[in-house]
C-alpha cells in the first residue's frame, strides 16, 4: 500500500492500493479520524476534535478527493470547513488555527508532475504532522483498508453534508492582511515593473490581489500561465526550480522594462525570483540567494523601524548553506539547523517560543520560506511579497536587487549552489540509489581538487568522522536518524546527498564559498565534476 509518512501522500494517480485514487483517499481519512478520535478522547480533558479545514489545488480529482475527504470526516463525527474553491497551501495552514480546527487537509502534489496528486496533513498546532502521528493514521489506514472501499460509500456534495461549512471570505481577507504587514517600509511601488507566473496553479489571484492592495500597479502576469491547468499545458515544467520553467517569464521581461520576475510552484508554498543586472540581463537566484536576500530585507526593515526582537532566531536545514546563516550571525541571530522538511523546521517554533525566542525566518535551498509564526509552513506568496518591498524601499534609494545582491556578495562571500538529481525510477529505483549513497558511505573522495576530506557526518549512523588532525576519532549528531551524508573539505567545499522522500530520486547537493569570484567558481566545477564522475562509476 502507498505509504503515508510526515508528509502524507504522494504518488500518481491510478488505480490500485499503490497510487493515489478514491479508495486511497478514503483509507487515509478513516486513519485521519482515528488519529483524532484517539488523540482527543486519550487528553486529559477528553475534548472532541474541533474540526478540520479542508483545501485542495487545481489538479485533476483534488475537488473530488477534497470531497471525499470530508465525507468520511463527517461520517466519524468529526465536523469539516471547506473552501469552496481551489487555494494555496499556506492560506489552509493559516486558516487552521484561526478556526481553532485540531488539522489541516489540502490535497496537492505541489510541484509535482501532472500525473501526480497527494494528501498532506497538518495538526491542530498548524505544523505539519510527525512520525508518531503519522505511525497513528498508517495504523488507521492499513484496518480500513481491511473493511471499505470507495464503492461501499455514498458520497454527499459539500453543500449536503451535515457538519460542513465552507470557510467564510474574511478568513481570506485576513491572510491577504497578514501578508502585506510582512513589509512596512515605503517604497516606489508604482514604479517597480513586475512579471509574476503562478505556473498555472492555486496563486494568482492572490498575488495579484496582495500586491495591488500594497499600490503596485505595474504588473504583468504570464498570461499563458495565469490561469489553473491540471495538464501544466504553458508550462516546460510545475516546478520554478527546474530549468527552463521560468523562459515564458523572462521573454515577457525582455519586452519590459521588468525590474523583477516572481513566480510561486503550482500550490503557492515556494517561490522563485529573477533579478535583472546592471545590463538588465536576467539572473535567476538560487533558492540559498533568494534565502540570503530575504533575511536580508528583514533585517534592514528591523533597523529602519527599530523592531528587531529580543531574540531573533533563523532555522535552515543541513542541506541549505550558509550565506543567510552568515548574514543573520553578524545581525546577532541565532541560527538553528534541522533535518529537511518544513515539519522540522516550523517544528522548532513552539519550543522557540517557550524558550522566549523569536522565529524570524525559516526555509530550505528548495525555494521554500517561512516566516515569523501566523503561517507555520512555507509560504510562496509572503517570500513574493516581501521581495517585492524590497524592491520599492530600495528603488526609492537609487538601488536595485541586484546592488543589495552585490553588496552581499561582495561583503559576505561569493556562495556558489550546484544541486542536482539522480533519477532512480522502477521497482528496483530505492535499491539503486541505497546502492549509491552506500557507495559514497564506504568510500569518502577523500581528495576534490585542492581540498581535502576534513570530515564525513553520517546521519543514519548519527556519527561525525573526521578525516583531519582528529583522524579517527568520531561523535554524535544530535539530529534524529536519517539517511543522509554530509562531506565537507579544507577548501570550503561541501556537499551532501539523500534519497528523496516524495520522489524517486537521489538528491545531491554541492556548496561552494570564497571571497574571490574566480576561485569560487573553479572550486565549484572541480567539486561538480568529481561528484558527477564518482557518480557514473557507480551506475
Amino acid at each position: 500500500m502507498i505509504h503515508f509518512g510526515t508528509a502524507g501522500l504522494r504518488g500518481q494517480m491510478i488505480p490500485g492500493s499503490d497510487g493515489i485514487n478514491n479508495d486511497t483517499i478514503v483509507w487515509a481519512t478513516f486513519g485521519i479520524a482515528t488519529w483524532l478520535n484517539q488523540t482527543y478522547t486519550q487528553s486529559s480533558d477528553h475534548k472532541t476534535p474541533t474540526g478540520v479545514v479542508i483545501a485542495h489545488d487545481t489538479r485533476h480529482n483534488s475537488s473530488s478527493f477534497a470531497e471525499i475527504a470530508a465525507n468520511v470526516l463527517v461520517s466519524q463525527g468529526i465536523p469539516v470547513y471547506y473552501f469552496d474553491k481551489y487555494q494555496p497551501t499556506p492560506v489552509l495552514v493559516y486558516t487552521i488555527r484561526r478556526l481553532n480546527c485540531a488539522a489541516g487537509i489540502v490535497i496537492t502534489a505541489s510541484h509535482n508532475p501532472k500525473e501526480y496528486n497527494g494528501y498532506k496533513v497538518y495538526n491542530a498546532d498548524g505544523i505539519q504532522i510527525g512520525d508518531a502521528e503519522a505511525a497513528m493514521i498508517r495504523s488507521g489506514m492499513a484496518e480500513a483498508a481491511d473493511q471499505v472501499s470507495a464503492t461501499d460509500l455514498v458520497f454527499k456534495s459539500w453543500n449536503e453534508l451535515p457538519d460542513a461549512q465552507p470557510v467564510a471570505s474574511r478568513q481570506l481577507d485576513s491572510y491577504h492582511e497578514y501578508i502585506n504587514n510582512l513589509w512596512q517600509l515605503p517604497g516606489k511601488t508604482t514604479d517597480v515593473n513586475i512579471v509574476y507566473t503562478p505556473m498555472q496553479g492555486t496563486g494568482g489571484r492572490h498575488m495579484i490581489e496582495i500586491l495591488a492592495k500594497s499600490g503596485f500597479s505595474n504588473l504583468h502576469p504570464v498570461s499563458s500561465q495565469f490561469e489553473p491547468d491540471p495538464d501544466f499545458s504553458q508550462v516546460t515544467s510545475p516546478n520554478p526550480e527546474q530549468p527552463g520553467a521560468l523562459d515564458e517569464a523572462c521573454r515577457l521581461a525582455s519586452s519590459q522594462k521588468t525590474d523583477l520576475i516572481l513566480a510561486t510552484d503550482p500550490d503557492a508554498d515556494r517561490a522563485a525570483a529573477v533579478i535583472m543586472d546592471q545590463n538588465r540581463k536576467p539572473v535567476i537566484l538560487t533558492g540559498n540567494e533568494l534565502g540570503a536576500m530575504l533575511l536580508y530585507g528583514l533585517l534592514y526593515q528591523f533597523t529602519e523601524l527599530n523592531t528587531q526582537p529580543a531574540h531573533p532566531v533563523l532555522v535552515k536545514t543541513v542541506v541549505t548553506d550558509d550565506f543567510a546563516a552568515t548574514i543573520a550571525r553578524a545581525a546577532g541571530f541565532e541560527v538553528v539547523n534541522t533535518l529537511t522538511g518544513f515539519k522540522n523546521i516550523c517544528g522548532t517554533i513552539p519550543d522557540l517560543q517557550a524558550a522566549g525566542k523569536d522565529f524570524v525566518m525559516g526555509f530550505e535551498e528548495s525555494i521554500g520560506y517561512a516566516f515569523f509564526d501566523d503561517v507555520r509552513d512555507k509560504d510562496g506568496l509572503a517570500a513574493c511579497r516581501i521581495l517585492a518591498g524590497m524592491a520599492a524601499t530600495f528603488m526609492e534609494k537609487n538601488m536595485t536587487l541586484f546592488d543589495v545582491y552585490k553588496k552581499l556578495r561582495d561583503t559576505y562571500g561569493f556562495y556558489i549552489s550546484r544541486p542536482f538529481s539522480h533519477y532512480c525510477p522502477g521497482s528496483d529505483g530505492p535499491q539503486l540509489a541505497q546502492r549509491i549513497v552506500d557507495a559514497f558511505r564506504q568510500n569518502p573522495p577523500l581528495i576534490i581538487g585542492d581540498g581535502n576530506l576534513q570530515r564525513l557526518e553520517d546521519f543514519k549512523t548519527q556519527k561525525i568522522y573526521y578525516f583531519d588532525q582528529k583522524i579517527g576519532e568520531t561523535s554524535r549528531i544530535s539530529h534524529p536518524q536519517q539517511n543522509l551524508l554530509r562531506f565537507f573539505y579544507d577548501n570550503g567545499n561541501w556537499f551532501a546527498l539523500r534519497p528523496s522522500g516524495t520522489e524517486p530520486k537521489l538528491k545531491f547537493y554541492l556548496y561552494t564559498v570564497d571571497h574571490d569570484l574566480t576561485r569560487a567558481t573553479e572550486k565549484a566545477n572541480q567539486q561538480e565534476d568529481f561528484v558527477k564522475e564518482f557518480l557514473e562509476k557507480i551506475v
